[in-house]
């Protein structure tokens, strides 16, 4: 009696804390509720007051703690914030989000299928997916009807656009077809009826993209220009306001413009920016205003951001001034103040930024520090006045989230293109800008740095190194004007794990050697004066995959070349560059093993080889090489080299051009230079036929590959291109386009040849 009355009270004990845990974890729950709650209603507070940042923010908090079904809703809201910020994609898939969390929420079906519609035009993609919100939602749902409504609009749009002209091909697929035609292809068939230029006219994705030379000038009236969004301008003259037609044909959304070689009126480039003040991306190559003076060409600098600066995130801004009293006339007079457009407390919403221009590289004292938000910056710092120590402490203090910093002589001209390969991250940004308010250094990913002759700058580059080396990725560094002993012992001391690229010119080989055993991820590097030890320093990197080196042949031996080429099978792209001494010995190597590596026996010393793709020889190494050398180095290279360049400088081409034919995977080759003169249609269609000789007697019947052959026989002269597959009557019509060469001076045809010219 007294165990079971004991047994009910430790029951009932048991029971009784039971209880009071489910209590607390229940209050625990309702106060972590509540609290989500009061974040959800800041965010729609945030959203009403249009601070749509702040309103994300908010609503990704708020999508981390929660799930089930009420992560639909907070998905949904969100969408709505990024449709505001005219972010689109996200709004599409957190609309699409917000289905999969919750199928009968009806707004997220209504909020997709819209952007699909009306923004991306994706009609079938967006009839999908309002047929998707017709099957889950319930018939009493009020949504149910505006569902069906829309789903019933886009299906008699699908319908109509599909029977008007074309009969065969769905909308989807003829606009793929259509947006593969030129601009004047477009133009001539929209004018063939009526129907067929409202077909056009209701096709944004044939308009998109514009590029306006000026034989096409007179017919911008036929551009559908509601739907052009990116438009290329090149070679306009004075005459020809081009932007004036523009305005006066109301393109007015245009995110993004590319002026190149062109002159333009700086009244007409204001009109045109006022209009279209939504731009998010401008590039001004070579181009300058209908003036004389050169304020006004400073002018269209100041415009840009006088009136786009609130939503512009891309500027390249690149002149090479023809007349250098320019130049001295703008340096006596007194720099004008920058205008900003966006409000003094806010930065630019500026990310990359690209300036070669003696005009306005003196104004980046008074830019850099509203270019908080910078990740990419390029300078041609051959036309930068000021010391570049100061510049470097000006970037540091301006813009602490860059990424890539390009600063040099001629840089600009060799990365004009320059895309920012690192991956952005979103960074918001809430408290209030400063030019003083940021103090931690920079952590680069990219760094190239071509310091001037007159400034030096190793302490300041020392010091980038230093803050930078753990995520820097690539490093191109020039010691011909200045040395940069420092930066280079720096590197060599801290080393740079992520380092992928490496471009050192000019370095003693003793801190090139160091820096190269400290940085084992390197991948592709660029060397000049590469000794033996240079080479063995090399054969540390497992995966190296691209090389461009200058030999220096005085400390350079056929035994180390060779097991270097041996060491290295991750190679497939090389680039090799020699004054004199470069001998067939010397090529044959290249391939990394000797005869003995022929025998089929020896299978695993052949898997050792390395499989060298891409292939280029420049300098004297064409003049020094025999036929007999040639010959063999494509038995060598038969079943791997896809790509060969050859530079000459003077001896005849024809019969090594010739002895080329066993290489049976080759793909393209290009010649240039003066010692392929000899070279023309009768030298390639020998080769050719070598190539078919070889075929047909081969017993294994291995099939060659197409063979293109491209020949530059001046450094500006277009490529004369032939291939295998062409006729007889085609190669002749060529070779009669063919113009005499121009005589070259020696400095530039040795520019042009180049000891390290870029890949």
């Amino acid at each position: 009696m007294e165990t079971t009355l004991n047994n009910d009270i430790t029951t009932t004990a048991t029971t009784t804390h039971l209880n009071n845990n489910n209590i607390i974890i229940q209050q625990t729950k309702e106060l972590e509720f509540n609290y989500l709650q009061d974040v959800c209603h800041r965010g729609q507070l945030a959203y009403t007051n249009s601070k749509y940042v702040d309103a994300i923010s908010l609503y990704d908090h708020v999508i981390e703690q929660i799930q089930g079904k009420l992560i639909g809703k907070i998905y949904l809201r969100r969408a709505i914030v990024y449709e505001q910020l005219g972010n689109y994609q996200q709004a599409l898939q957190d609309a699409q989000r917000a289905t999969i969390a919750d199928p009968t929420l009806a707004d997220g079906y209504l909020v997709g299928g819209n952007i699909l519609h009306v923004i991306q035009h994706q009609l079938a993609d967006a009839s999908q997916m309002y047929q998707n919100g017709i099957d889950h939602i319930s018939k009493k749902d009020p949504k149910y009807s505006q569902l069906v409504t829309c789903k019933n609009q886009i299906t008699q749009e699908i319908r109509q656009r599909n029977t008007r002209i074309i009969h065969i091909l769905p909308y989807d697929i003829i606009c793929e077809i259509m947006a593969k035609l030129s601009i004047m292809d477009r133009f001539n068939f929209s004018a063939c009826c009526k129907d067929l230029r409202d077909y056009l006219l209701d096709s944004p994705v044939m308009w998109q993209d514009i590029h306006l030379l000026p034989s096409l000038l007179d017919k911008i009236g036929l551009v559908a220009s509601q739907h052009v969004r990116r438009l290329t301008l090149s070679d306009i003259k004075k005459n020809q306001d081009v932007l004036h037609r523009l305005v006066d044909y109301n393109w007015c959304h245009i995110e993004s413009i590319n002026i190149s070689n062109s002159s333009i009126n700086r009244s007409s480039w204001r009109h045109f920016l006022q209009m279209n003040k939504q731009i998010k991306s401008i590039q001004l190559t070579d181009t300058q205003a209908d003036a004389e003076d050169t304020t006004e060409t400073e002018g269209l600098f100041h415009d840009i951001f006088d009136i786009c600066s609130n939503h512009l995130t891309d500027l390249t801004y690149i002149h090479h001034i023809g007349d250098r009293r320019w130049y001295y006339n703008f340096y006596d007079r007194p720099y004008p103040t920058l205008k900003l457009s966006n409000e003094p407390t806010q930065p630019l919403a500026l990310t990359h930024l690209n300036i070669a221009c003696h005009l306005t590289l003196t104004y980046l004292p008074q830019l850099l520090p509203h270019c908080s938000n910078l990740k990419h910056l390029a300078i041609d710092a051959d036309k930068h006045e000021g010391e570049d120590a100061d510049l470097i402490a000006l970037v540091e203090r301006s813009c602490p989230y860059l990424h890539t910093f390009h600063y040099g002589n001629g840089l600009m001209e060799e990365d004009q293109h320059i895309t920012n390969t690192m991956t952005n991250t979103n960074m918001n940004h809430n408290n209030t800008f400063s030019m003083h308010q940021h103090h931690h250094r920079l952590r680069l990913k990219q760094l190239a740095y071509f310091p001037n002759i007159t400034h030096k700058v190793d302490n300041q580059l020392a010091q980038l190194v230093e803050t930078s080396h753990r995520t820097l990725e690539m490093f191109r560094l020039s010691m011909l004007m200045q040395p940069a002993t420092q930066t280079l012992i720096q590197l060599a001391t801290l080393g740079a794990p992520q380092l992928q690229r490496l471009e050192l010119l000019d370095a003693p080989c003793k801190y090139v050697d160091k820096v190269i055993r400290v940085c084992p991820s390197i991948r592709w590097i660029t060397l000049d004066s590469v000794t033996d030890d240079t080479l063995d320093s090399l054969m540390q990197l497992e995966h190296l995959q691209r090389l461009s080196i200058s030999l220096n042949m005085d400390e350079i031996t056929v035994n180390k070349l060779e097991t270097f080429f041996t060491s290295t099978p991750s190679l497939r792209n090389v680039y090799i560059s020699a004054t004199d001494h470069f001998t067939d010995n010397h090529l044959w190597a290249i391939q990394g093993h000797n005869k003995k590596a022929y025998n089929k026996h020896d299978m695993k010393k052949r898997n050792k080889m390395n499989n060298i793709e891409t292939l280029e020889l420049s300098g004297c190494i064409a003049t020094s090489i025999t036929v007999d050398g040639i010959q063999r180095f494509s038995q060598q290279h038969s079943e791997t080299l896809l790509q060969l360049t050859l530079s000459s400088t003077s001896v005849p081409m024809h019969d090594k051009v010739v002895a080329l034919a066993n290489l049976k995977n080759l793909r393209s080759l290009t010649l240039r230079g003066h010692g392929c003169l000899d070279v023309g249609k009768d030298t390639v269609a020998a080769l050719f036929n070598q190539r078919r000789q070889i075929q047909s007697n081969n017993t294994l019947k291995t099939e060659m590959k197409e063979l293109s052959v491209a020949l530059y026989r001046t450094r500006d002269e277009k490529p004369v291109i032939y291939t295998s597959d062409m006729s007889s009557e085609t190669m002749n019509t060529l070779e009669r386009k063919v113009q005499q060469p121009d005589i070259l001076s020696r400095y530039s045809h040795m520019a042009w040849l180049g000891m390290l010219r870029e890949p």
